[in-house]
């Protein structure tokens, strides 16, 4: 298993990093390090790029797991727009955990440009591993994140694809389960050790008759697309609450999550 950071035009192998970028880097981490231990709360937030989302929580915060769950277009861009505010907001590298192949090289540096950033100074700070099984998955979580971390300082940590790995035939509904647990056992040890937000990004929720991830993450955002808007719907501790995006023309009760 290899990790890589990317480059405009190619992929460079994550050992070859630039000095000078490390060095900006961990200033601005040391400022996040010392905002986030002041208080018992989150008090430092990235945007999410979502609107709504930003709006009804604040943005995604520093010490906590946010899971987003949905086959939306607004969560097929939600990688992406987070390595950019990343940068934008903290100068600050990104972790990517790709088991779901969601990122787009092309797509973050189109997004790069949207924000006047030049794309190589964004995707030289975003440090990218594929995952294809829940065992590779497994071993970068365990074994090589933390020690990046240590490394590279990120603001944040993105992991795509993992309910979909959990939900491959192969595995059991055991054996997924304690994977599970395990993988959000080290993730929060993580946030609780590191200033970095943990953003889980997947297509598909986990099976029914699974440990339910809401009962293991700080926050569950499930994104549906309905007719004229989409519905947001946002799970934070045992509280829930429903988001709905304002609309030219006439909202039907699908919209409110009335019908299912």
């Amino acid at each position: 298993m290899r990790l890589f950071h990317l480059h405009w035009g190619n992929v460079k192998e994550m050992e070859q990093y630039p000095a000078h970028h490390i060095e900006v880097s961990e200033t601005r981490y040391g400022d996040i390090h010392t905002r986030a231990s002041s208080s018992a709360q989150p008090t430092v937030s990235i945007s999410s790029g979502i609107s709504e989302i930003d709006e009804a929580l604040g943005g995604l915060y520093i010490g906590q797991i946010t899971s987003f769950i949905g086959r939306s277009k607004l969560l097929s861009s939600l990688l992406h727009r987070v390595c950019v505010n990343t940068f934008d907001m903290f100068h600050s590298p990104t972790v990517v955990l790709d088991s779901g192949n969601q990122l787009n090289p092309f797509l973050l540096a189109r997004f790069a440009h949207l924000n006047m950033i030049p794309p190589q100074d964004l995707l030289e700070q975003v440090y990218l591993s594929r995952a294809y099984t829940v065992y590779q998955l497994t071993d970068l979580v365990h074994a090589h994140v933390e020690s990046l971390i240590q490394q590279k300082k990120p603001v944040t940590v993105i992991l795509t694809g993992l309910c979909s790995l959990l939900g491959d035939a192969d595995v059991s509904d055991e054996a997924a389960s304690q994977l599970l647990q395990l993988w959000i056992k080290k993730m929060k040890q993580i946030t609780q050790t590191y200033p970095v937000a943990i953003i889980i990004i997947d297509k598909q929720d986990l099976r029914s008759d699974m440990v339910l991830l809401d009962e293991l993450v700080d926050t569950m955002i499930h994104v549906k697309d309905m007719r004229h808007c989409p519905r947001i719907t946002i799970v934070q501790k045992n509280q829930r609450v429903t988001v709905t995006s304002e609309t030219i023309g006439q909202l039907c009760l699908q919209d409110f999550g009335m019908v299912i």
